[in-house]
């Protein structure tokens, strides 16, 4: 190893300490602030907006076909959604005894469960829009085109290095300190 002027040395020690030191923490500190800064964000707005655009369609609906109507096909979607939501996720229950008795994992079933889950809370929830998009995760074709979108994008996301995977197999990833 070359021997360094000591100016050289000091820079080095000093970006290092910005990297990987003590001076690393508030750049840390703010990129987590701004990462949940933007969930909650979200978070704000899914339960405001959501709830306002429902309350708009209903509202629109209860003057085109009157309020009694309108209520009765939010309590007809919910029933339905509900009878839907149970029949497929007995389906899947079962496909993942199957899978597990045949000693594999059942990762795709358990993807399928939990959109089951997801479509069953929002069939529950009063309104059309969230009705629609319950309907949309309980049919099972266009579950699988979701579940292909969704796939396409996390291997996008772990490409681009947003994502990290680890396996109790692979090393760790460590930084070069």
């Amino acid at each position: 190893m070359p021997v360094l002027p000591s100016r050289q040395l000091r820079q080095r020690s000093l970006s290092k300490q910005f990297v990987c030191g003590k001076h690393s923490q508030p750049l840390n500190f703010f990129r987590k602030a701004a990462e949940i800064f933007s969930m909650l964000l979200l978070l704000f707005l899914i339960f405001t907006l959501v709830p306002l655009v429902e309350l708009y369609l209903l509202i629109q609906l209860g003057t085109y076909i009157g309020a009694l109507d309108t209520i009765a096909i939010v309590v007809f979607t919910g029933i339905v959604g509900g009878l839907l939501a149970k029949s497929q996720g007995l389906a899947v229950l079962r496909q993942i005894q199957i899978q597990m008795r045949e000693g594999r994992i059942p990762a795709e079933s358990l993807f399928d469960g939990l959109l089951i889950l997801i479509s069953g809370i929002m069939l529950i929830t009063p309104g059309l829009l969230t009705d629609g998009l319950g309907l949309f995760f309980l049919i099972p074709w266009t579950r699988q085109a979701f579940k292909l979108w969704l796939k396409r994008k996390i291997q996008e996301k772990v490409a681009h290095g947003e994502i990290q995977t680890h396996s109790q197999d692979s090393p760790t990833v460590q930084k070069n300190c």
